[in-house]
């Protein structure tokens, strides 16, 4: 009786311990000790200092598409899956009472929004829209590389080069338009390649001078239209419908056949644009 006694007292503090341990240790230990989203802003945070890990917030909105899109194509792809082990990432339904004082704190304007931070909460980049799933994964390798927007700007201009610039310059057009930010970045990375020898170069040029010549900034014309006569090579046919579309519009009929005319005689393709081009001749009446 007296070994009886003896043995369930042994027993008993050792099972104590263990379902305290169980119990009381992921309350006293926030890391994550999984993959996946964490369900609790909180907890989010709290792993992110404890783990010293970039915190990703996904802004979304019930019955918003792009939102959806980004979840199925993104978060449930197996490509995606191995960076929850190196970030905390959790979802946000920003129109909840809780959820749009997080969205205020961080100044989230639409969905989907996905903001990267530091365990101290400061921003270190954005994703403003719905992007393709190896889009979304370079970025995450890069910010998780060191090599966020914030660290680029950090670095300007002693240590930033022409591939550093060219991410500047996109993401200030595409992803969070600021035109100030904008010029400083893509005027450095024009100097960097003035003769538009690397595509690279023509690409970033068309869409920066599309998007302000769609936002209605008329010095952009002027770029655009030496841009084409400069490379008239490659997929460019779609900028110079626009700018010609955009003199049409302020009514200077002629200003756009002599762009359209000169662009079309330089083209050696001329089959993007043989439609067009045909169509404006005759509304211009310059058969």
């Amino acid at each position: 009786m007296k070994k009886l006694m003896n043995y369930r007292r042994w027993l008993t503090g050792p099972v104590i311990c263990a379902f305290l341990f169980f119990v009381l240790l992921p309350d006293a230990m926030p890391a994550k000790r999984y993959r996946g989203f964490f369900r609790s802003y909180d907890k989010a945070v709290s792993a992110s200092v404890h783990d010293h890990q970039v915190m990703m917030l996904d802004f979304y909105r019930k019955g918003c598409f792009p939102s959806k899109q980004l979840d199925q194509e993104v978060y449930h792809n197996k490509e995606f899956l191995p960076f929850t082990d190196s970030m905390v990432c959790i979802k946000i339904d920003g129109e909840t009472p809780s959820g749009k004082k997080i969205r205020e704190k961080y100044n989230i304007p639409g969905y989907p929004t996905v903001l990267f931070v530091d365990p101290g909460g400061n921003e270190l980049e954005r994703i403003t829209s719905y992007v393709p799933r190896a889009y979304f994964i370079e970025t995450v390798q890069r910010i998780l590389k060191g090599d966020a927007i914030s660290a680029l700007e950090k670095r300007f201009p002693q240590q930033t080069g022409y591939n550093d610039l060219y991410i500047l310059s996109i993401y200030y057009v595409r992803n969070v338009f600021d035109k100030k930010k904008l010029d400083m970045y893509f005027n450095a990375f024009r100097e960097l390649d003035p003769s538009y020898k690397k595509d690279s170069t023509r690409v970033l040029c068309r869409y920066v001078l599309q998007k302000e010549l769609r936002l209605g900034v008329y010095s952009a014309a002027g770029e655009i239209e030496s841009f084409l006569y400069d490379v008239p090579r490659g997929n460019s046919y779609k900028l110079a419908i626009l700018l010609t579309n955009y003199f049409l519009k302020l009514g200077e009929k002629q200003q756009a056949w002599d762009f359209f005319s000169g662009y079309y005689m330089l083209r050696e393709n001329k089959a993007p644009i043989e439609a067009y081009y045909r169509e404006l001749k005759k509304k211009l009446g310059k058969e």
